[in-house]
């Protein structure tokens, strides 16, 4: 299988698209059945997959119109880059997966979409807040979701991630672990697997694949979408020398930009603490993130 110009993997990690409740927060209020749902913005969708219980969306939210449009375009952005996925491993996140489903309309791949809990955002985001449930196997697939592999089996069971995780720790020790297992499981291919989750997913890709001379400060993590909007991405290529190296790609797809909003994260802080990518960031005035 070729998907790329580079001979073995290239890794691609990106962040979900344009949520619905960051715009409306309270948008599922009062919906008790699909059909109590209306759409009182152009930005809403026109419809939401049904749900056993609608008051799920509260902590799983579908994306905006606007939100699905940016997927699509980020799609073709990797098409234009050569960087058409052949494998997509998605976040159990609805916004998560609509983005994927943008992605594959966008870029005309084929790949089904292998819905991995393992690239779940941190937990600890939860702790005060009504733990989320996800659409089942059979709600995608009542609701019309054809694009995903029903048969995959994930590395990580939903029971692994609440209320198991308390610390950042757990959740950047458990993005390794399934970005490993992933790799493990396409090794000697010669492909491109795209990781859709988190902002956190772009930054721990690149921490996973190269050291940061301070250790990873987690408290990052709680505010992390403002430096990684939605679906940024970044990309990794394998070394031809040496199959066990990956090195940073920045031509893995094209940025999305409009009037005071843009898919390209902030470099400053994603490149933080690397010096051998000091090189990649536009300005030469360092910042300072506390």
């Amino acid at each position: 299988m070729k998907g790329n110009s580079n001979d073995g993997l290239r890794i691609i990690g990106m962040r979900h698209s344009e949520r619905l409740d960051h715009v409306y927060p309270k948008w599922f209020k009062k919906l008790n059945k699909c059909s109590d749902y209306e759409a009182f913005d152009a930005n809403m969708p026109f419809e939401i997959p049904n749900r056993y219980n609608m008051s799920d969306y509260e902590e799983d939210t579908v994306l905006t119109l606007f939100g699905t449009l940016i997927s699509q375009f980020t799609g073709k952005g990797f098409t234009l880059c050569k960087s058409t996925p052949n494998y997509i491993y998605c976040s159990p996140a609805l916004r998560s997966i609509q983005t994927a489903v943008g992605v594959l309309d966008g870029s005309g791949s084929v790949a089904s979409i292998k819905i991995e809990p393992g690239l779940f955002e941190n937990c600890t985001l939860y702790q005060n807040k009504k733990i989320p449930t996800f659409m089942t196997s059979e709600e995608l697939l009542n609701t019309g979701f054809k694009d995903i592999d029903y048969e995959y089996r994930p590395y990580w069971s939903l029971d692994d991630l609440f209320p198991i995780e308390r610390k950042e720790s757990d959740y950047i020790k458990r993005f390794n672990e399934t970005v490993s297992y992933i790799q493990k499981r396409h090794a000697g291919e010669d492909a491109v697997i795209l990781l859709v989750g988190h902002a956190s997913t772009v930054d721990l890709l690149l921490n996973y694949y190269y050291e940061r001379e301070r250790a990873y400060e987690e408290k990052y993590l709680l505010k992390i979408g403002d430096y990684i909007p939605y679906c940024s991405s970044i990309g990794f290529d394998q070394e031809r020398a040496n199959k066990k190296n990956f090195t940073i790609n920045t031509n893995v797809s094209i940025p999305f930009t409009k009037y005071n909003f843009t898919t390209q994260f902030d470099e400053n802080f994603v490149y933080r603490d690397i010096t051998e990518l000091q090189h990649l960031i536009p300005s030469t005035k360092p910042k300072q993130y506390n």
